[in-house]
């Protein structure tokens, strides 16, 4: 929910600051660029805490509170420095919390699809909230988030405890990953998925404005891009036992989102023509 608000609508008060395209684009930036440097932090603090939950009440609180500076001033420079602050917690939010949804339903032999489900209908429920909303005042993004994340950081005191692997002291290198050639390959493809990826949803609200939408349209836009991950999440077992994971990945990462961003949206700048294809940016 707290990416809903954020991601979607964030390029858009960014754009209407009156920075260039390139220092808007270089505030946006600094999301990827703090995760390089957070994941690892926040990873690793994980793996040596007594409860990797820890450190999740830690991160969302961070970001609770430092969203909320974001309206003391719109300085380049002090938004800046703000950006990064409050990334520094924000980008490792999901990766900590997956990471302990995971490890908790694979003990406990529970399918991830319909759990992942309940944050496919809360992106979907905020977008339309936040966009609904937003079209009072864009500076209604922060609150929103605030409520929101520190909702999160409430709810995040109920959830099942989940042990650091390196809590008793062991130490394990992250470079040992790249002993093994297959994950090597998963993680060159991640990142360049993730790189157009960044890049579409950076830019691609501030675009979408451009063409005349409202946030209100905004926000049904990537409703329609939440909700069509629900048949994906009910039907995963079913689709990776008969295709395969590679080809999985391959169909969802290239031939789908290279034919409705480049064929549909270059070619018919229509505002209501993105709204259907939106359901291919999310698979």
């Amino acid at each position: 929910m707290c990416n809903a608000v954020y991601n979607t609508f964030i390029p858009v008060y960014l754009d209407n600051t009156g920075f260039s395209e390139s220092a808007t684009g270089t505030l946006l930036a600094l999301g990827p660029f703090m995760t390089i440097i957070s994941q690892p932090i926040w990873g690793s603090a994980c793996d040596r805490a007594t409860y990797k939950n820890t450190i999740l009440k830690i991160i969302l609180l961070g970001s609770s509170l430092t969203i909320l500076l974001y309206r003391v001033s719109t300085n380049y420079f002090y938004l800046f420095a703000v950006i990064s602050l409050f990334m520094l917690f924000q980008t490792s939010v999901t990766s900590v919390s997956d990471a302990i949804t995971l490890e908790y339903l694979y003990n406990s032999g529970w399918r991830f699809g319909p759990v992942r489900m309940a944050g496919t209908i809360g992106f979907a429920i905020m977008s339309v909230v936040t966009g609904s909303l937003t079209r009072i005042s864009l500076n209604l993004i922060f609150p929103i988030y605030f409520v929101v994340s520190f909702l999160a950081f409430l709810t995040a005191f109920s959830l099942p405890k989940v042990k650091g692997h390196q809590s008793r002291g062991e130490k394990l290198s992250f470079l040992k990953v790249f002993k093994y050639p297959e994950l090597t390959m998963m993680l060159a493809y991640t990142l360049i998925i993730q790189g157009t990826l960044g890049f579409y949803y950076s830019f691609f609200p501030i675009y979408y404005k451009q063409l005349g939408a409202d946030t209100t349209m905004l926000g049904l836009a990537f409703l329609i891009s939440a909700l069509s991950e629900i048949p994906f999440l009910i039907f995963a077992e079913k689709i990776l036992s008969r295709l395969g994971s590679r080809k999985t990945l391959l169909l969802s990462g290239t031939a789908w989102s290279s034919f409705s961003t480049v064929l549909l949206s270059s070619c018919f700048p229509i505002p209501w023509l993105h709204i259907s294809t939106e359901p291919f940016q999310r698979n």
